[in-house]
């Protein structure tokens, strides 16, 4: 049964924690560079920037809840699985690094980042 119950957690954490880090690190090591330096050379509106920070704020706020709630209902499970799961820890890690090999050697995956990058800035040019 423990089996089950680490390998749900995985899968859990490592679904959870990819769309995390694409809707975080992603905005903020690529589209938030690229905004300001816009900004600064004046091709873009200053606006751009906080919209460009939506995103972000609102997924670093959804953990941030997830584990006060957790914390006060079940501090046993908050306490196990920030304290005595691997499998938790290990599941973020995968994640993050499966999903920056992606960005780094898959060419496909920078072309969509750049198009949505451009697709999303359009309405903030000058």
């Amino acid at each position: 049964m423990r089996i089950f119950l680490e390998l749900f957690t995985f899968i859990g954490m490592f679904s959870f924690t990819l769309f995390w880090s694409s809707n975080v690190l992603i905005p903020l090591f690529y589209s938030l560079p690229r905004t300001i330096l816009g900004v600064v050379t004046k091709k873009i509106k200053i606006q751009a920037i906080l919209v460009c920070l939506i995103a972000p704020v609102v997924w670093m706020i959804i953990p941030i809840v997830f584990g006060f709630v957790l914390g006060s209902f079940l501090p046993k499970v908050l306490d196990y699985l920030l304290n005595k799961s691997t499998v938790f820890v290990m599941a973020q890690w995968v994640a993050i690094f499966s999903l920056t090999l992606n960005v780094i050697f898959n060419p496909s995956t920078r072309r969509n980042i750049k198009n949505e990058y451009i697709n999303f800035i359009v309405p903030f040019r000058r």
